[in-house]
């Protein structure tokens, strides 16, 4: 199966302000790393030699960061969204004009830190023929995907507001609650479905292809994972990890 990543970086970090205010989410620092090469090392390390980046707030920054470490000896392509946010689904369907044909696509969140086996991923989502591969794992969340005793996703819901969705003929009382990682594999069959134009979220037509695709969970809650994407949380990993 060939292997490419795209990296999610182009969102503004308003959860990180000030920091953000004259610096791009990806290039902030955790632990003396910025969030982008963190994330690019773990997929080279994980065997991927292709890598998809979209941006949209202070792209220059991104731009120069990478050319200065010579693209982390990577074939790095970069998807521009400067004149419009197109969000997760948008962002994914505009940067697949850069994707290799017929490709398997790691989709990971530039503000995710993990030490999940992204080899064993991809070969779990091979190895099901699935249409998506969610990372998923219990943890503290307001937002919840609902799956099947097969880990089919079957739903979503969101505890704070109120709010769920149920695919027909889902048994609730069987149903896993598990939290999204932002770490997911999407075959070229689910990119192609996606509708051209933006901006949406990946998560409605996950929803949607649900019906009718094998959207699949792979739980992973033994693994090390933060999501540093507040000031909370990254100044709490760089007390816990302050030189890593």
């Amino acid at each position: 199966m060939n292997r490419h990543a795209m990296i999610l970086s182009a969102g503004l970090g308003t959860r990180l302000r000030p920091l953000t205010e004259h610096c791009p989410k990806a290039l902030v620092t955790a632990g003396g790393i910025s969030l982008l090469e963190r994330v690019i090392i773990r997929l080279k390390h994980a065997g991927f030699k292709s890598v998809t980046i979209n941006v949209h707030h202070l792209p220059d920054q991104i731009i120069r960061f990478l050319k200065a470490h010579h693209y982390f000896g990577m074939e790095i392509s970069i998807s521009d969204e400067s004149e419009l946010l197109l969000d997760s689904g948008g962002g994914i369907k505009k940067a697949s004009a850069l994707f290799p044909a017929g490709c398997h696509i790691l989709v990971h969140n530039v503000d995710v830190v993990s030490d999940t086996d992204l080899r064993q991923l991809m070969q779990h989502h091979q190895a099901r023929h699935a249409e998506a591969t969610l990372a998923v794992r219990d943890r503290q969340s307001d937002r919840k995907f609902l799956f099947n005793e097969r880990m089919q996703l079957c739903g979503w819901e969101n505890s704070k507001l109120g709010q769920s969705i149920r695919l027909e003929g889902s048994n609730d009382a069987t149903l896993c609650r598990l939290a999204f990682s932002g770490i997911y594999v999407l075959s070229p069959d689910f990119i192609a479905k996606m509708p051209d134009g933006g901006p949406y979220s990946v998560i409605d037509i996950l929803l949607k292809q649900a019906t009718a695709g094998r959207i699949l969970g792979y739980e992973h809650s033994a693994d090390y994972w933060a999501d540093l994407g507040s000031t909370e949380r990254l100044q709490l990993f760089n007390k816990q990890f302050p030189n890593q």
